[in-house]
């Protein structure tokens, strides 16, 4: 039941990550939205479920999902601010 509870967390962040790479295909920047798929299921979630164990044990699994996704989200984030002078994005308008 923990663990679930861990792991729920994730779709908090998995939603504005799969929108942002959709968004970034949207507009014509593939490389973008490629980094951030392959960041979010391959290497942040290889990553965290050979590190967190280490430090949490089993709810290092659990917890692998959820904060892959927040680092992903990070890095989304990142993208949005490096791209606003390209797709005329203003924080306001966000």
């Amino acid at each position: 039941v923990q663990g679930f509870r861990v792991f729920a967390i994730s779709f908090l962040f998995c939603g504005i990550n799969i929108f942002a790479s959709a968004y970034f295909t949207a507009l014509g920047n593939g490389r973008a939205s490629a980094m951030i798929s392959f960041i979010r299921t391959l290497v942040l979630q290889v990553a965290m479920i050979l590190f967190l164990p280490r430090f949490f044990g089993i709810l290092g699994i659990w917890m692998a999902l959820p904060v892959a996704e927040l680092l992903t989200m990070g890095l989304t984030f990142w993208y949005f601010s490096q791209q606003q002078s390209l797709f005329k994005i203003r924080p306001t308008d966000w």
